[in-house]
């Protein structure tokens, strides 16, 4: 049989389209689909063909395919039993994206590449804790993504990481006499990096007195009212960064397990073609990889 879905059967289409100065917005969806069915046709009928040139055996006249009515209407019925048994339902988790496309990616459609990335240092401020010597505290992360800072719902420790209380000094002009939080372990590459050299450890602590701190969004005077809660997750590493991680539910599989398992439902951050959505104060209406300067 033959898979005749997908994104490879649609780039072919695209490309015809592009010798021919053809724009695929332009062309409607029925039109789209009908020349995309077509392609996947003339190939199969070639592949049979062949396959029977070269002597495999097969019963070509009733092959399967999935762009088949019949095959079609047996997937809707199947799934029909789950909605009838109760067990299906709608809900929601990050998935790769292609912006160009405006379609989700499976895994075997992607491949990675080393590229430079913007990367930042930003703040939460602590707004409440239960613990006296975090009071009055700026909680650093360091994220390769500036453009989810928009998203974040929360800030992920890990209990066994030891963190540290920094007083900064005057020799930068960020954080003057005001405290800091940041691993232990990652201080002398966080200090380098940010170009301080003139602090005081104040206290060392286990990340385990995090437990029930809320923080300020760093872009509270933007409208970004809500509470940010700081969760144990178990993805925390001392790898890079500052041993606390900055969570976008809605932009990664960690994030949106960890808010998920503690209630935090994030608003939709953007729609098809990556534009953020009127849900998110300040940046609505700009492209995500336009937003990083803004940042």
């Amino acid at each position: 049989g033959w898979d005749c879905h997908g994104l490879p059967i649609e780039w072919k289409i695209e490309e015809q389209y592009k010798k021919g100065k053809k724009n695929k917005d332009e062309v409607p969806t029925k039109n789209f689909r009908s020349e995309c069915r077509d392609f996947a046709s003339k190939w199969i009928d070639v592949h049979i063909k062949e396959f029977s040139r070269l002597g495999v055996k097969g019963d070509w006249k009733n092959y399967y395919s999935t762009m088949s009515y019949d095959a079609e209407a047996q997937i809707v019925r199947e799934l029909g039993k789950f909605l009838t048994d109760g067990s299906l339902y709608r809900g929601f988790k990050p998935v790769l994206w292609s912006t160009v496309e405006k379609t989700a990616l499976a895994d075997a459609e992607v491949e990675y590449k080393d590229h430079t990335s913007n990367t930042i240092y930003a703040s939460f401020k602590v707004k409440k804790t239960e613990k006296d010597f975090l009071k009055d505290s700026n909680i650093i992360i360091w994220t390769t993504t500036p453009w989810t800072i928009p998203a974040n719902r929360a800030l992920a420790y890990s209990s066994k990481v030891k963190y540290s209380i920094i007083k900064i000094g005057k020799d930068t002009k960020y954080f003057q006499n005001k405290k800091i939080i940041i691993a232990n372990d990652l201080i002398k590459t966080v200090s380098e990096e940010c170009n301080f050299k003139d602090f005081k450890i104040l206290k060392e602590f286990d990340g385990s007195d995090f437990k029930n701190t809320i923080c300020q969004h760093p872009f509270l005077d933007l409208g970004y009212k809500y509470d940010v809660p700081m969760l144990e997750g178990d993805f925390v590493t001392l790898e890079q960064g500052t041993g606390i991680v900055h969570t976008a539910p809605n932009h990664g599989p960690d994030d949106f397990n960890l808010c998920l398992k503690h209630g935090i439902i994030a608003p939709e951050t953007m729609n098809d073609a990556g534009i953020y959505s009127k849900e998110i104060p300040f940046f609505s209406g700009i492209h995500i990889f336009k937003a990083d300067p803004i940042v």
